[in-house]
């Protein structure tokens, strides 16, 4: 039996690429869970629920009772390994507790930035951490992220970027199209209903032959500039192209409104669903002829199927000086 924990659609997509034949069990938060059609997961032997992080004052009682309830499932369920992503809330304890083989999942250009994994590496050896010896009370800072503890066993990448130094040893290259190709028909529409794919949208998105895609990312959501910063930029990025008509592929935690924003410059916006991995339409053979981004990892994958726009944090100072720079693809 296999264990996976993720918590977007794209990691999870990778994991029903990859997977072999094995029962598996689910390691999910409920609000992901609700954005997808869990029935349809493969050969589903149990969904464990995990509640994120609370500010309830009894937030430590209630942790050490979780931990207790996810150590005695992963007990239960003697795993062989586990695909993860190893930055989330559990990720630590499950590491800690699964004896089992530990898989990352790629989570973006994250994976591929060096200087992020340079920062990850100096906070953990400088940074005073604070452990305990029962593995229940287990702290979130127990490992270092993106596939740098010891604890993992390799890194599956789809090698959009020059792999890091620090992680080279670990990586293993995954060819998602490969592997989509591979797949049965009924495996490929199961896939396509986990997501709830409409298929009106795609059959939409097919015959459109001359389309620009924007990717936009939660840039305001997340804390690192505000609405009306991100605004201007999307705003400039179209206005400087003289783009009158775009399909927007929205972050799944964005809540902008880019219709309401367009309309007085008398932009065509079409919203693609922002709920099923933007990764999936290279895969269903829908490609853009022009791909525009600031730095979406999603914009990688239309590079073998159209021109890409990939705009880069440079122009953006207060972008360039939290992520640092991605070269040009």
């Amino acid at each position: 039996m296999i264990g996976v924990y993720v918590n977007g659609s794209y990691s999870l997509l990778m994991f029903l690429l990859i997977k072999e034949k094995e029962e598996t069990i689910y390691f999910c938060e409920q609000g992901f869970l609700d954005k997808i059609n869990e029935k349809y997961l493969f050969d589903k032997k149990e969904t464990v629920i995990l509640n994120p992080k609370t500010n309830s004052p009894f937030r430590k009682i209630k942790k050490i009772y979780k931990n207790l309830k996810l150590l005695s499932k992963l007990k239960e369920n003697k795993l062989d390994a586990i695909y993860i992503l190893d930055n989330l809330y559990y990720s630590d304890f499950i590491i800690d507790n699964c004896n089992c083989k530990v898989f990352v999942l790629e989570d973006g250009t994250t994976n591929y930035n060096e200087k992020i994994l340079n920062k990850e590496i100096f906070d953990f050896e400088h940074k005073k951490k604070k452990f305990y010896s029962l593995k229940f009370l287990s702290t979130r800072d127990r490992y270092p992220s993106y596939g740098l503890s010891d604890k993992i066993s390799k890194m599956l990448l789809t090698g959009i970027l020059p792999i890091p130094k620090q992680i080279k040893d670990k990586v293993e290259i995954v060819d998602l199209k490969e592997k989509w190709n591979k797949l049965p028909k009924e495996k490929k529409e199961q896939i396509l209903n986990i997501f709830n794919i409409d298929k009106n949208e795609l059959e939409m998105l097919s015959k459109d032959k001359e389309k620009i895609l924007l990717l936009t990312q939660p840039l305001s959501e997340d804390g690192y500039i505000s609405e009306d910063e991100k605004i201007k930029m999307y705003k400039d990025i179209l206005m400087e192209r003289g783009i009158k008509k775009i399909y927007i592929k929205k972050h799944p935690r964005e809540t902008t409104d880019y219709k309401k924003i367009f309309k007085d410059k008398k932009v065509e916006v079409v919203n693609i669903s922002k709920e099923f991995p933007v990764e999936l339409l290279p895969l269903l053979g829908i490609n853009f002829d022009k791909s525009i981004t600031i730095f979406s990892t999603s914009a990688f994958f239309f590079k073998k199927y159209g021109k890409v726009e990939f705009i880069g944090k440079k122009k953006y100072p207060s972008l360039y000086k939290i992520f640092g720079e991605i070269k040009e693809i």
